[in-house]
């Protein structure tokens, strides 16, 4: 199976301590990159920092995930393929949207530098 933006998949290698053992991520590699051989995610985490670098995602929503969960968009790892396990749900189009905006403003996509900056 193919991981497709959007997709939760659970995850575990590539280094670092979020990606050293088994944990679920959301994908977030656009879909026109699906032949590469690597793979890059948000790290999902139960830990409820307060932050716009974390969107909100509901065990209710069968995203399969077993308790309230976060994606942090400040936790972005890029991975071999064969670090993925399975795929245990995806995120709606309003969540992904929410995930995409906080992605632009964790990494200042769109932001523009005042002239006299330059």
């Amino acid at each position: 199976m193919t991981p497709k933006r959007g997709d939760i998949w659970v995850t575990a290698g590539g280094g670092g301590w979020i990606a050293s053992k088994p944990r679920p991520a959301l994908i977030i590699r656009s879909d026109l990159f699906d032949g590469l051989n690597h793979i890059t995610f948000a790290a999902i985490t139960s830990y409820a920092a307060h932050s716009p670098t974390r969107v909100k995602i509901s065990t209710q929503a069968g995203y399969g995930l077993e308790r309230e969960s976060f994606v942090a968009t400040d936790l972005i790892y890029t991975v071999p393929l064969r670090n993925l396990g399975r795929k245990v749900g995806q995120v709606s189009n309003s969540t992904m949207a929410k995930v995409e905006q906080s992605l632009l403003l964790y990494l200042g996509i769109g932001n523009r530098r005042e002239a006299s900056q330059d």
